[in-house]
């Protein structure tokens, strides 16, 4: 090949390189702002659950996968229409009628024992609960 050949593909290569990046951290931007937007978008739909008060008592008698209610952090969540989407399967029904707080802020048992990766939840997940919360505990 000849030398003017291979620095225009040499030339073509680098800028296809620089092209994506700029792409890449294009979407690294978008998808940081769309989780901040979750984020707040959760806030505000937790304030407005908040009217209504529920006590531990009526949290209890919602114990199945029929009729799951939680507690966390204080506030009074349903379940029951997001267990059969909920990508960690069944482990969601360890919090059914219970404060499910330690389930689903730390991903462990109150006997310790760790649930899924262990690791937090993401901003999808807080957003995904933000919209089942009904009130708050009483």
């Amino acid at each position: 090949m000849k030398k003017p050949v291979v620095l225009v593909i040499v030339l073509l290569a680098v800028a296809l390189i620089a092209a994506a990046t700029v792409m890449l951290l294009n979407e690294s931007e978008e998808e940081s702002a769309v989780e901040e937007t979750a984020a707040t978008e959760t806030v505000q739909q937790t304030e407005t659950a908040e009217t209504t008060a529920f006590t531990a008592a009526e949290v209890a008698e919602r114990s199945s996968a029929d009729d799951c209610w939680t507690i966390i952090d204080g506030n009074v969540y349903d379940l029951t229409t997001y267990i059969d989407r909920h990508p960690g399967g069944a482990e969601i029904l360890e919090a059914c009628g219970v404060d499910g707080s330690r389930l689903f802020n730390n991903r462990e048992t109150d006997d310790g024992e760790v649930i899924g990766s262990g690791r937090p939840h993401s901003n999808r997940a807080l957003s995904a609960l933000a919209e089942l919360q009904i009130g708050t505990l009483e």
